[in-house]
């Protein structure tokens, strides 16, 4: 949800089946009026301060009238709430991650090693980093069959025992805009094609290492590269490269913000997200009328 303002002008509307308008908890929230939230999320104010207290972006509502979420967004915000309003469509439009096999710093130059190429990010890339470290789990399921996604994929590369973790939206301190723009069918296309890779390449589990999905604007569409422990060569960082993967993985988020003003986000350390309801509906269904890829997806995932 980190980078729903970026993904905004390519909402993927070929790929959702009801447009259902999100509303999304945009932590932190400060001290918001727990009283006159309660009764937009229909809960009690105990279970109010437990959704303020979660630190990571969270489907709250999910409304299928346009008018009807931003009446509720607003309500929102006006009782203290960090909120963004997301379309469906957008967060359906949020492109699979890619391998990066390498990453590279030379002076002010940041290359991204893939198998479609190297990846030259400068600050008219709009880059975003996401920070993602799956909370310890002493079991988890896999899945037994592949589904076919059919969200955005612009990349190509397959990724071996790794989780697909779609970031979408946050740097909405309000109401976002909502705006489509005529560029879907090619990117729902697209998505077909390396859709069924992302639950294949999660048969093994889920690991529980740090890893950094980098978000960047290459051409008309959005990429996404994914730079993990035992995936990613860190030998080009040179002088910046330390005794661990984690600590790389780090400090290419640093270099990413200092030499691109790339935008960070860490809340997605060790977050467990559990099956929820939203405006009576369960999530699961929710992301499924959008999109049969988001209800194939883990929560953390989504998140």
């Amino acid at each position: 949800m980190q980078v729903a303002a970026r993904f905004l002008q390519y909402p993927n509307r070929g790929t959702t089946m009801t447009d259902y308008h999100l509303i999304v908890s945009n932590p932190p929230h400060g001290t918001p009026d727990v009283s006159a939230i309660a009764p937009h999320l229909g809960c009690s104010a105990a279970e109010v301060r437990m959704k303020l207290n979660f630190p990571a972006p969270e489907i709250w509502l999910a409304e299928s009238d346009k008018a009807a979420a931003g009446d509720a967004a607003k309500a929102l915000i006006a009782g203290g709430a960090s909120m963004a309003w997301i379309p469906g469509g957008v967060l359906a439009a949020v492109p699979g991650v890619v391998t990066g096999s390498a990453v590279v710093v030379e002076g002010d130059r940041v290359v991204l090693v893939t198998g479609d190429g190297d990846l030259e990010i400068t600050a008219e890339n709009r880059p975003v980093g996401v920070l993602v470290e799956p909370a310890p789990q002493e079991s988890r399921p896999v899945l037994s069959h592949k589904s076919i996604l059919t969200q955005d994929v612009p990349g190509r590369g397959p990724i071996r025992n790794m989780p697909f973790v779609s970031n979408v939206a946050a740097g909405i301190a309000g109401v976002a805009g909502y705006k489509a723009i005529d560029k879907l069918d090619k990117m729902a296309a697209e998505a077909k094609d390396d859709a069924g890779k992302r639950l294949g390449d999660m048969h093994s589990g889920q690991s529980a290492e740090l890893y950094l999905d980098v978000y960047v604007l290459a051409g008309d569409s959005w990429k996404a590269i994914r730079l993990a422990p035992f995936l990613t060569d860190f030998n080009g960082l040179g002088e910046l490269k330390g005794p661990t993967a984690r600590a790389n993985i780090t400090a290419i988020l640093q270099v990413l913000k200092e030499k691109c003003g790339a935008r960070g986000d860490e809340r997605l350390k060790k977050v467990t997200y559990k099956p929820s309801i939203v405006s009576g509906i369960a999530l699961k269904e929710v992301l499924g009328a959008i999109s049969e890829s988001l209800a194939a997806l883990p929560l953390l995932e989504v998140g």
